[in-house]
């Protein structure tokens, strides 16, 4: 059995679309490969007993065979249809459908265009309305850190930056206060300094004083405990007492050197009977040949037996050096000798 429309039908009987079929004629015709060519591979279906869609090409046109097969009857039922009336439903269902999904997009891309510039001014409104607290921050960070200019910042909101403007401003007061109790202690410190520096001046010019007074008291005491006293015409006794140190012993010899030179000395008693203690043996000898180099003569009196031990274990050559036993012995061989 085949049920098709009259122009399937003689399309796939390859019967030609002028001549016309009755029902009766139809189903006389002898369908074989030879009269239907299209039915070549439904026929080979068939008699295998299979079901199955196929399209097949028939007179330039394309047509869609369904064949089912009844086992029980040993019947077939085979539908033949031009496909363009099958697809021609789902084509206008899809057109339908590009239609509307052009439109959908359409109107999609609108919305997306707007929610973008919508997103675009959103983001644009609070990145502006954060970062303007943000810059002002930085910029009274900057301030506060190169000028020490302390400028207070908005609390209007109560969010984290309302939060971070409170902190700064807090912050801020407190350098400032800290600031200002550095500056008094400076100024505090710097008065302080300028005291004790003008009181150390003062200390200063003090111990000068003190030490000029010193120094001129030590000359008037050398001057004392070692004058140079002229006896004779080219005679003077050196009385020495005390302790004789390096130091005094230096300024002796230049006094003494000076005496002989001035007054033409040829001879220089020194009268050690009070001399406690000689620190320095060496440079007193030494002292005792300046002289013999200008032309004068030393002479020693009072000398103790400590005194000569020490000169002796000295080492020094003493041969150039007379000694007396006392002051007026030393006087009377001086006068003989002139």
């Amino acid at each position: 059995m085949i049920a098709a429309p009259q122009i399937a039908l003689q399309t796939f009987l390859n019967i030609p679309s002028s001549q016309t079929l009755s029902p009766s004629q139809t189903l006389e015709l002898q369908m074989n490969p030879t009269t239907a060519p299209a039915l070549a591979s439904v026929l080979e279906r068939m008699q295998n007993n299979q079901s199955g869609i196929q399209t097949l090409q028939a007179n330039n046109q394309e047509l869609v065979v369904a064949n089912a097969a009844l086992t029980s009857i040993n019947w077939h039922i085979v539908v033949v249809a031009p496909k363009t009336e099958i697809t021609s439903e789902a084509q206008a269902v899809t057109a339908t459908i590009e239609t509307s999904s052009g439109r959908i997009v359409g109107k999609l891309l609108w919305f997306l265009a707007a929610l973008t510039i919508i997103t675009l001014l959103a983001t644009w409104l609070i990145s502006n309305r954060l970062s303007q607290p943000i810059v002002a921050l930085v910029q009274n960070t900057q301030a506060l850190a190169e000028s020490n200019q302390f400028v207070q910042l908005p609390e209007q909101s109560n969010d984290e930056l309302g939060f971070l403007a409170r902190a700064f401003n807090q912050m801020a007061s407190k350098v400032q206060s800290a600031q200002q109790s550095l500056q008094q202690v400076n100024q505090n410190l710097e008065q302080t300094v300028q005291q004790r520096t003008h009181e150390l001046e003062q200390e200063r010019e003090s111990l000068q004083q003190t030490l000029d007074q010193l120094q001129q008291a030590n000359s008037t005491v050398a001057k004392l405990t070692a004058p140079i006293i002229p006896v004779a015409q080219g005679v003077v006794v050196v009385p020495i007492t005390g302790s004789l140190n390096t130091e005094r012993i230096e300024q002796l010899q230049q006094a003494m050197l000076r005496t002989a030179e001035r007054l033409r000395i040829h001879t220089v008693i020194l009268d050690v009977t009070g001399l406690e203690v000689l620190e320095d043996s060496a440079t007193f000898v030494r002292s005792l040949d300046a002289l013999r180099l200008l032309g004068s003569k030393a002479m020693l009196v009072g000398v103790s037996a400590d005194f000569a031990q020490d000169l002796i274990q000295s080492g020094i050559n003493l041969d150039s050096v007379t000694t007396m036993a006392n002051l007026q012995a030393a006087v009377r061989a001086t006068l003989n000798q002139a």
